[in-house]
């Protein structure tokens, strides 16, 4: 790599297995379109990581700890190959990681997403009201009330 060249692809060959964490830094490379890190130990992701506007591919498989659905991730990248072809959508990815992140803040616990302001049913922790009543309208239309 030469001075000054643009860092597109960051893959498994410079990002070792054992990894536990990001540096802040890695926001600063915002050329990078593809960011590999398959099989760390990460247990968390820098907030800077969303400065990578022009990733296209990530692949976070294997870090467990970061509690990331794996239906949320997507394909490994050894079923999209090398051109990327249908990878999960890395905004998509940050954001679920991201609001998860915001819930245990809010809540303390690592339960599903918890959104802010949002007010609750006494007795049906975890789920907002708005959620509850759309099931509440649906199971009258259904008459199962």
């Amino acid at each position: 790599m030469q001075a000054g060249e643009e860092v597109t692809d960051l893959g498994t060959a410079l990002v070792s297995e054992g990894l536990t964490a990001l540096p802040p830094e890695i926001g600063q490379l915002t050329a990078l379109t593809v960011l590999d890190l398959f099989n760390n130990q990460l247990t968390a992701l820098p907030p800077e990581i969303r400065k990578l506007t022009k990733l296209r591919a990530l692949y976070l498989h294997g870090n467990d700890a970061l509690g990331v659905l794996p239906e949320v991730l997507g394909k490994t990248i050894s079923e999209t190959g090398r051109n990327h072809e249908n990878a999960a959508d890395p905004r998509a990815i940050m954001d679920y990681y991201f609001s998860r992140q915001r819930g245990k803040d809010v809540d303390g616990d690592s339960g599903g997403v918890q959104l802010r302001g949002v007010s609750r049913i006494e007795g049906a922790p975890g789920i907002p009201q708005r959620r509850r009543a759309a099931a509440g309208v649906e199971a009258a239309e259904r008459g199962v009330v």
